[in-house]
Parts: C-alpha cells; structure tokens; sequence
C-alpha cells in the first residue's frame, strides 16, 4: 500500500512529474516509493498512457522502403501527422501512436505490416477511450528518420523524402491522421491542420489532382506555427474520391463520411456542375464550349464520370496542364 505524504509533498511529485514525465525518475528525484507516485497521479486524475513497446519487436525488415505500395506510403502519412517517435537524446528508439478505440482497426493493420508481436492496450483519457500501440526498434527509428520524421514535430513536420506530390496513399494517411471530413451548415467540408510545409504540399497535390483552386493558407488562431486549409462542397468531394476511392487502407468513419458526400451530391443532381446534364435515357452528358463552339466531350453511366470528363476538358482547353495524373486518372486507376 502506498505510504500516505503530505500535502507538500504531492504538490511536489506533481511539479516533477510535470517537469520529468517519468513515474520512475520522479520517484528518484524526491524520494518517495513508485507507488506513491501512481496513487498521487491518480489522485489527480492524470492519465498515464501504457508502455506496449519492446525493443526491436518487430519483423518487417523492408518497412518503408517501398512507397509505391499503399501500406508504406499510407502508414509514414499516419505516423508522420499522429504517431510521434522518441527523442534523440533518449537511450531507447520507439515510434508511438495513439488512436480513438473506434479506429483501433488500423492499429491492428499497422502491427500486421510491421510483422510486431506487440499487444495493443486500450486505455481511458477522461470520458475519451484510445487504443496505443508502439514498437522499439533503432532500425526503424532511423529509418523514419532519415524520411524527414522528427520528434516533437507538430509545428515542424516536413514532407518526407520520397515522391510525395502525386501520392494519394501518403495523403490519405495525413488525413486520417491531422484531417478531417465534415459537414458545415449541410455543406461537405474537408480540412487539414499542419505545419505550413505540410498543408502547402496538400494545397499542391489537390490544386494537381483534385482541380481545386489554390488556396490562401490561414494561420491557425491558437497555435503558432499552425495553419489551416479547407475545401468546401464540389471540390470536397473531388478530393475525398481522389483520396478514399478504391483504396485498402483507411479510417472507416471518414470512408463512411466520404460515402455521405457521394450520396450527398447524388441526391443533389437539380444543381449539377454546369456542362454536365442527364438525358432521358438516365445516362450524363459532358460538354464544354471553347472558341464559341460546344463540344460534346460523351455519354456517362454516372455523374461522376461525366463530372471527371468535364474537368479533364476545362484542363485541356482552359490551359491548365495535370499530365497522366489527372483526376480521371486517379479516380478510376489508382
């Protein structure tokens, strides 16, 4: 049982532990035994997330080495934006994620692709449920890093060192990471809160892949260093399909959002996208006027590929050039 202290004395375990961050180094530093440390942070209701790691339990010798596969570009935009990896300074090299119990499946996913015998733990934060997962490995640990991942990396995240810019699996994992798909005032919104080199490549990969219009970044109101990018209505769409269609990996409630944007819009086919028209047939129609003159681009069985067809031709005529990676391409070939 652990021994009762005075009041003093808990107000110092708090400062160290604050201070330290480590139940056994506090419990060093002034004295007192480990459990009394656990029962004064408990006391206090300051949550400790559980250690799952073991050194070099993991398998996957050729992780992140590869990132034209979607499991290797998707899980580094997951840890680059909501895992973290230890300090420098630290004897021992980990790489930590922590997740909502609710997306605990692409924990499991991520422990199968690092072939790890790790267990992950669910633990409560609060009213607020997680699933953590880590691994201890020097291996990985450099490897990561000499990607461009660092630790404490939240207003300094870079865009790793790998193709990046017509990546729709690292973007992915970004979002599922720091991202999220919503709706505002019933409109579908798609937003990524980063360090301003990570949402400027965002902005370039949807303004290249996506059709969207660059957009001004916005400087996040609480935090510096932060900043914020948002899509709204069509282009929403345009870049949750680029991203989320025809993929393995991803998190299910944004996928189940993405589908609410599909369904969203084709319950909104009285406002389509002018140069897209439905014909009596049921079929979509794509046309464009350049020079004065329509030209009728084909005949669909879905809004989608006639939306797809429609853009790729405002591309072609317009002056803006997106090559193979175009979002025909990446809608229906990724």
């Amino acid at each position: 049982m652990a021994k009762k202290i005075s009041l003093e004395k808990e107000m110092e375990v708090l400062s160290t532990f604050s201070e330290i961050g480590s139940v056994s180094k506090t419990s060093s530093k002034i004295g007192v035994s480990l459990s009394t440390v656990y029962r004064v942070l408990n006391d206090h209701n300051i949550q400790l997330k559980p250690i799952t790691y073991q050194f070099d339990k993991y398998k996957g010798s050729d992780c992140f080495t590869d990132f034209n596969r979607e499991q290797d570009s998707y899980f580094y935009g997951l840890i680059l934006t909501d895992g973290n990896i230890s300090s420098p300074e630290s004897n021992a090299r980990k790489i930590q994620i922590a997740l909502q119990q609710k997306d605990r499946h692409i924990l499991e996913s991520l422990k199968s692709y690092l072939k790890s015998d790790n267990k992950l733990v669910d633990f409560e934060n609060g009213e607020l449920r997680y699933t953590h997962f880590g691994v201890g490995s020097e291996t990985l640990y450099n490897r990561l890093v000499d990607l461009g991942c660092s630790w404490r990396k939240s207003t300094k995240e870079k865009l790793p060192k790998f193709e990046w810019e017509n990546n729709r699996h690292f973007w992915r994992g970004v979002i599922d990471g720091d991202g999220c798909l919503m709706y505002m005032s019933g409109v579908p919104k798609i937003r990524l809160i980063g360090s301003l080199e990570v949402i400027e490549g965002f902005n370039l990969f949807c303004w290249k892949h996506c059709f969207t219009q660059k957009r001004t970044l916005i400087k996040h109101p609480k935090t510096e260093g932060l900043f914020t990018i948002d899509f709204n209505g069509e282009e929403a769409l345009q870049i949750a399909k680029v991203l989320y269609h025809d993929c393995n990996l991803k998190l299910d409630r944004k996928y189940r959002t993405y589908l609410t944007f599909v369904d969203h819009f084709e319950s909104n086919r009285g406002n389509m996208k002018k140069g897209v028209s439905k014909t009596k047939y049921g079929t979509y129609q794509a046309t464009i006027k350049c020079d004065g003159i329509r030209l009728h681009l084909g005949t669909f069985k879905t809004y989608e590929e006639a939306l797809a067809e429609r853009l790729c031709a405002e591309v072609k005529y317009y002056g803006k050039t997106f090559g193979e990676s175009s979002w025909h391409s990446m809608l229906f070939q990724l």
